[in-house]
């Protein structure tokens, strides 16, 4: 394997990789290559992102597909009126 040498790094990144390596229980060389290779080559070294799989639950599973459908052409707020428009036709029935 070959080596490299980072220069100039943000002491508030040194601090960041310091603290995962501990919390990881690995050597900060370790991490940082855990780090390459997980952003370079999607292979997970540590388990997946509890935090934003949380976020993930949080969201509800309601509404319909087409109360987000791409109307090509039309500004966000055009979209979302003729949406909201459908909307209110389908409760008044």
């Amino acid at each position: 394997m070959s080596e490299r040498a980072i220069h100039e790094v943000e002491p508030k990144i040194i601090d960041r990789l310091a603290l995962l390596s501990r919390q990881h229980q690995r050597t900060i060389e370790e991490e940082h290559k855990a780090i390459l290779c997980d952003a370079l080559l999607n292979k997970s070294s540590s388990e997946s992102n509890p935090a934003f799989d949380a976020i993930l639950e949080t969201i509800p599973n309601v509404g319909n597909d087409s109360d987000v459908a791409l109307i090509r052409g039309t500004s966000a707020a055009t979209a979302f009126s003729r949406s909201r428009q459908r909307s209110l036709k389908t409760e008044g029935d």
